[in-house]
C-alpha cells in the first residue's frame, strides 16, 4: 500500500490500531518498538488514502483523533452478514414460563469476549430460581472454565455445510446471545444471532453499543461494575416479561434485514466511492 500509484486508495478497518494495541491481548507482549511501528504504519496508510471506511463512530473518532485521518475522508458503515443467509419467514423462539432460558456464546477469543462472565451469569440465574442453560461455540476453553449449566460444542467451520447448520440450529433455539467483551470492535456474531431473531446482551465497550440498539435489539450493560449481576438481571427481566423479549426478537431481525448485512455495506461504500472518485 506504500507503492506509488495514481489510483485512489481506500482504507477499510474495524478499529484503529491506536486502540487495539492497548486492548487486544495479541499486542500485550509485543516490544514497544514494534508497537510504535504498527502505529506509524497506520498513520502513514491513513494519510495516503483518499477514503477511510470503518464500522462505528467509536473507531472513526480514534482514526481522526489518534491516527490523523481527515474527518471528511471517513465513512462509517456497520458490517453484518450475507443477505442470502437471512432465512425468509423465520419466527423467533419465545420464552416460556417454567422452561429454561437458552443462551448462546460465540467466540474464539473467549477470555476477551467474556465467556467466564457469561457462564457465571447463567449459574447466578439458576441460583435465583430461573432455569437457564448456555451453549458455547467457536472455542475450546479448559474444562474447569465450563459450568454445570453449560454445553461446549467447540470450534466450527462456517464453510462446512453441516457445521454451519449446527450453528444455525443453536442460534434458532436460543433466546439470547451473550457477548460481554472486555474489548470488541463490533461483534459479527450479533448480526448472525439477530438473523435468527436472537437479541444480544453486550458490554458498553468500544464498538458494541453501536452494534446493539439498547432496548430495541438487545441490551447494553455498563461493563464497569458487576458484569455477572448485570447480565443476570437483564435476562431475569426478559424471563419475567416474555412479551418484551419477543418484541426485541422481531426488532433485531428487522435490524439485520435493514442495517447489519453486507448488501447494505457494499451499496453504501459503492455510493461513496462513486461520489468521491467518478
Amino acid at each position: 500500500m506504500f507503492e506509488s500509484t495514481p489510483t485512489p486508495m481506500v482504507y477499510v478497518t474495524d478499529g484503529a490500531a491506536h486502540d487495539l494495541v492497548r486492548t487486544y491481548a495479541q499486542f500485550v507482549d509485543l516490544p514497544k518498538k514494534r508497537i510504535a511501528e504498527i502505529l506509524r504504519l497506520e498513520e502513514e496508510g491513513v494519510a495516503r488514502c483518499e477514503m477511510i471506511v470503518t464500522h462505528t463512530e467509536w473507531s472513526a473518532r480514534s482514526l481522526i483523533e489518534k491516527a490523523g485521518a481527515a474527518p471528511e475522508k471517513v465513512v462509517i458503515v456497520p458490517p453484518g452478514i450475507a443477505k442470502e443467509n437471512i432465512v425468509a419467514g423465520l419466527e423467533p423462539k419465545p420464552i416460556e414460563p417454567g422452561k429454561p432460558l437458552e443462551a448462546v456464546f460465540v467466540g474464539r477469543a473467549w477470555k476477551r469476549k467474556g465467556l467466564p462472565q457469561a457462564l457465571a451469569a447463567i449459574e447466578l440465574l439458576n441460583s435465583r430460581g430461573v432455569p437457564a442453560h448456555i451453549k458455547v461455540l467457536g472455542c475450546t476453553p479448559p474444562v474447569n472454565v465450563l459450568t454445570e449449566h453449560s454445553t461446549c460444542l467447540g470450534p466450527f467451520n462456517s464453510n462446512n455445510a453441516e457445521e454451519l447448520r449446527q450453528y444455525e440450529q443453536v442460534l434458532t433455539a436460543a433466546h439470547v446471545h451473550l457477548l460481554p467483551s472486555q474489548a470488541e470492535c463490533f461483534g459479527i456474531s450479533i448480526a448472525e444471532a439477530g438473523a435468527f431473531c436472537t437479541p444480544s446482551i453486550v458490554t458498553d465497550v468500544q464498538g458494541l453499543p453501536e452494534a446493539v440498539i439498547h432496548g430495541e435489539t438487545g441490551a447494553v450493560i455498563t461493563g464497569e461494575g458487576d458484569v455477572v449481576k448485570e447480565l443476570a438481571d437483564v435476562m431475569e427481566g426478559w424471563y419475567a416479561a416474555p412479551e418484551e423479549h419477543l418484541r426485541m426478537c422481531h426488532e433485531v431481525r428487522l435490524d439485520v434485514e435493514e442495517r447489519l448485512n453486507w448488501d447494505v455495506w457494499g451499496q453504501t461504500v459503492a455510493r461513496e466511492v462513486k461520489a468521491r472518485f467518478f
